[in-house]
């Protein structure tokens, strides 16, 4: 009775350390892990490098990707032209990704406030825009799409006061009386952008005894005088906005010492 006792005791023990040990080991390999993860091996584990880029290079990228939505044209500015008080702008485009499917393009003109000054509807790839305040605008190019107006391109331009030329220095001739003026009248070469004329006559050649200075609305003026003899003269225009062209070069006339052709 009491051998069985003890054989039971002995066989409780051999069951209690072999699931100690099993504890123990268990134990040991969740160390071993928990390690593993705490100190991962420094050649093995890579770590990314992240491009971080500045703010003003995300909003330039995004800003250019709404840039290629809408400019799908370029828009080319032409030669501009003048006409008095006018300047002529003109403008072309070929598209670059698509036209209009009408055929039709929506041709905007804004101011420096962002007003809209002209709104046409044009057939063809080319557009003229007349206007005589100088200053900043903006001309935008759309099309109707789907019942609504999408944007082609659009351009900045500056309207600047012409530039004027050097007026033609005349011939010397001999001046003729105009009875209906009661005058003797000299014709001047007419140029576009001119409004208005100024005349310096001049008794001798180097053009030091100014004799009469003479104001013009048109390219001629008349001189109301009863000496005759040589005269030198020179003028200049002024446009519409102000700007003076120089002065011609000197010009003889010569006052006939009777009226002679009535015309």
């Amino acid at each position: 009775m009491t051998f069985q006792i003890r054989k039971e005791e002995r066989s409780v023990l051999k069951k209690n350390r072999t699931n100690y040990l099993i504890l123990f080991s268990l134990i040991v390999v969740g160390i071993v892990i928990a390690s593993t993860f705490l100190n991962p091996p420094k050649d093995k584990i890579v770590t990314p490098k992240l491009e971080i880029k500045k703010t003003t290079e995300v909003i330039k990228e995004v800003e250019d990707i709404k840039k290629d939505d809408i400019q799908q044209i370029v828009i080319e500015r032409g030669q501009p032209k003048n006409k008095k008080e006018m300047i002529i702008e003109s403008f072309s485009w070929t598209s670059l990704k698509q036209r209009s499917p009408s055929g039709k393009y929506i041709v905007e003109v804004l101011n420096s406030k962002g007003e809209a000054i002209n709104r046409e509807k044009v057939d063809q790839s080319i557009f003229f825009f007349k206007e005589n305040q100088t200053g900043h605008y903006k001309l935008k190019v759309s099309h109707f799409e789907n019942n609504q107006l999408v944007s082609f391109g659009e351009i900045n331009f500056i309207l600047t006061p012409p530039k004027n030329s050097k007026p033609i220095q005349l011939n010397k001739y001999v001046m003729k009386y105009n009875s209906k003026g009661k005058c003797y009248r000299v014709d001047l070469p007419d140029y576009k952008t001119a409004m208005k004329y100024y005349v310096e006559i001049y008794r001798d050649k180097k053009m030091k005894r100014i004799v009469r200075e003479i104001w013009s609305d048109k390219s001629e003026f008349c001189w109301h005088s009863s000496r005759d003899g040589r005269y030198y003269f020179r003028y200049k225009y002024i446009d519409y906005w102000g700007g003076r062209s120089l002065f011609s070069g000197s010009s003889e006339v010569i006052f006939p010492i009777s009226p002679m052709t009535n015309f």
